[in-house]
């Protein structure tokens, strides 16, 4: 077999993400605390930014960043039982995973095998992480 006739499989599929908003609400719908319709539709053209990209891509970019769990202010997420008694919690990466933007921030966990990015947050505010001199961690 020559060089040229091999295919790599990251030539021909990228891995993009696929988002989940089953944990964001309670009912079934995309209203969420401290969310205008100006902060709403900043959140939807992140999502679709994001979903057209590969997810290497935007690592490279630095549109995204990992925030270890003992950084976050978990008490003010609200994060649905559910999360964890479905058992998606646990086979997400250990950190929290932000899709970063200017105006506010999307905050979730990532299934590294499916790569779904379940919303858990939106942190229009700038308060559910310390915001300062943070470069970020690596993946886990």
């Amino acid at each position: 077999m020559h060089k040229k006739d091999i295919i790599k499989i990251s030539d021909t599929f990228l891995e993009k993400l696929t988002f989940n908003f089953s944990f964001i609400s309670k009912n079934y719908s995309v209203d969420y605390k401290n969310l205008d319709k100006n902060n709403a539709r900043s959140v939807l053209k992140k999502l679709v930014k994001a979903s057209c990209v590969d997810y290497e891509v935007l690592l490279e970019q630095n549109n995204i960043e990992y925030i270890p769990k003992e950084k976050m202010r978990e008490d003010m997420m609200s994060i649905p039982s559910e999360f964890k008694r479905t058992g998606r919690y646990d086979k997400c990466s250990t950190n929290y995973v932000v899709i970063k933007g200017s105006d506010l921030r999307i905050i979730g966990k990532i299934n590294p095998i499916s790569k779904i990015f379940y919303i858990l947050a939106i942190d229009a505010n700038f308060e559910l992480y310390d915001h300062g001199n943070h470069k970020g961690v690596h993946r886990s």
